[in-house]
């Protein structure tokens, strides 16, 4: 086990691995139908986009926010929002409620607005209003103009779905470019600032180590970044579990973590195929508990 662990941990050092290209993480802003149901349009998205494109997670923005919110040092939902945007490959927004106008505004700053993707109603495409002048121009000339999409909604779009399938076409175009992804440095994984790197190396470590509770998980990072608190990884968490990718065993009162997604976002080679049948097998021995709970 600690030969493995010790020619992982060098791996890291060197920088050796990067992000899988075919992976996207899509936060979707929008209505809900009530506190706990997305409109129908945003069910309609989720679904359409995650059966084209498998490797695309689309999460569900609110929920994010409301994790973030939990268990963050900031409470605000502006700054909630831009930790948000560092996370995410995309952020799109189906204007059809006064808060996701709100949410435009947020996200459409300089920093964000390359992630941005807004589906927006047809009947006033041609309206000389602020939200065409301002934020989706200001996408439109920075970003792209096929990153406004246009449609007639209907007035009850909300509660039934309606001809919001005419953007997908354009959607999927946008969404299935891959990504250019970088070797990865060690210090990209920190949890100490929220980014897509830190998000995804803590899911891979909880899939590789896991079922793994969270005095483990700072055993586990302490060991690869030395004497921290690293009382961020309660937001990445946090993050992962609004986007349905984790899941919980509670063993006498103790949270163990373990991934319900059937490979990592980075690509490690063999070498996270032999750590995790290495502590599978230790799990089984010693919790076995946490495995067949």
């Amino acid at each position: 086990m600690r030969e493995k662990l010790d020619e992982f941990l060098a791996a890291l050092d060197k920088g050796r691995f990067s992000i899988r290209k075919e992976f996207s993480l899509i936060f979707l802003c929008g209505a809900n139908q009530t506190e706990l149901v997305p409109s129908a349009r945003r069910s309609f998205i989720k679904r359409a986009i995650e059966f084209h494109l498998p490797h695309t997670r689309i999460v569900y923005a609110e929920k994010v926010m409301e994790e973030l919110a939990k268990h963050g040092s900031t409470k605000n939902l502006l700054d909630i929002e831009h930790k948000i945007s560092s996370v995410a490959d995309w952020v799109l927004i189906v204007l059809e409620s006064y808060s996701s106008f709100c949410e435009l505004g947020a996200f459409a700053d300089k920093a964000s607005r390359k992630k941005l993707i807004v589906i927006n109603d047809a009947n006033f495409q041609s309206q000389n209003s602020f939200i065409n002048m301002g934020p989706l121009q200001a996408i439109v000339e920075d970003v792209s103009a096929e990153n406004v999409l246009w449609y007639p909604m209907n007035s009850d779009g909300i509660f039934n779905v309606d001809a919001i399938g005419k953007t997908l076409p354009g959607l999927l175009k946008i969404i299935s470019g891959r990504k250019l992804r970088p070797k990865l440095r060690k210090e990209n994984f920190l949890p100490k600032h929220i980014n897509q790197d830190a998000l995804f190396f803590l899911h891979d470590m909880i899939y590789i180590f896991g079922p793994i509770t969270h005095s483990e998980m700072i055993i586990l990072y302490k060991e690869m970044f030395g004497k921290n608190s690293f009382d961020e990884i309660k937001e990445l968490r946090g993050v992962l579990h609004a986007s349905g990718i984790l899941d919980v065993k509670d063993v006498k009162g103790i949270h163990s973590y373990i991934s319900k997604n059937t490979e990592t976002f980075i690509d490690f080679g063999p070498l996270a195929n032999d750590l995790m049948t290495i502590f599978r097998r230790y799990h089984i021995k010693f919790n076995p508990q946490r495995i067949f709970s």
